[in-house]
């Protein structure tokens, strides 16, 4: 098991962040998470936009489920890009 922190990438859209985030992909060593506090943000019960205000929320979706999904000990280190807009106040 790793205890090494994740790494994390907060990029804009079209920042060609996608690029340096399949690195990490090819890599092989990296667990990878493509943006995943955006079902937080669009799904949650706490959720920040009415985009998808059709669908049912659900607590799964909330920023604390996602958070302790990717620092839950695993055998690969963890790479994370997301986007800023999707990220909780403190």
């Amino acid at each position: 098991m790793t205890t090494g922190k994740p790494v994390a990438l907060w990029a804009v859209p079209c920042s060609i962040s996608t690029a340096f985030e399949r690195v990490f992909v090819e890599r092989g060593d990296f667990k990878v998470f493509h943006e995943p506090f955006s079902a937080s943000y669009y799904y949650s019960t706490e959720r920040r936009s009415n985009r998808y205000a059709n669908k049912e929320s659900k607590d799964e979706y909330n920023h604390e489920s996602i958070l302790a999904e990717i620092i839950e000990p695993r055998e690969k280190r963890v790479f994370l890009r997301t986007w800023p807009t999707t990220q909780r106040a403190s």
